[in-house]
């Protein structure tokens, strides 16, 4: 595995023969590598498939958690919402209400205005009569 390039050693193998003093022949030797070559194959195969299954329950796992935190900030998101349109409608109530305001403090003006000169329209009238 990884970038070491020499073979790993998975297991020994022992080949026994009935027959009794038995020689193995070059086709013997070539034979047991092919089986243990293919044995080796077998088992990187099951020891790959082990590690995709894993994997893909790891990303199976992190994809639900992913949709969990994504319907909570969509959750968020929709509650973010609501409360910017509560507070827009809040902020054009407090500019209607500071319309009013100054519309009263132009009349208040305005009144303490006409107060004023009729206060010294009676006071010219006062001198007057004096």
């Amino acid at each position: 595995g990884g970038g070491d390039p020499r073979p790993r050693v998975l297991g020994a193998a022992t080949f026994v023969s009935a027959e009794g003093g038995r020689r193995y022949a070059e086709r013997d030797l070539e034979t047991a590598t092919e089986l243990a070559r293919r044995v080796a194959l077998a088992l990187e195969r099951a020891r790959l498939y082990e590690a995709a299954q894993r994997d893909r329950a790891y990303l199976a796992e992190q994809t639900e958690e992913l949709s969990v935190q994504n319907e909570q900030l969509q959750q968020q998101a929709a509650e973010l919402e609501l409360q910017s349109a509560q507070l827009q409608e809040q902020a054009t109530e407090l500019e209607i209400a500071h319309e009013h305001l100054r519309e009263q403090a132009a009349a208040l003006e305005a009144g303490h205005a006409e107060l004023q000169a009729r206060t010294a329209q009676r006071e010219r009238l006062l001198a007057d009569v004096e």
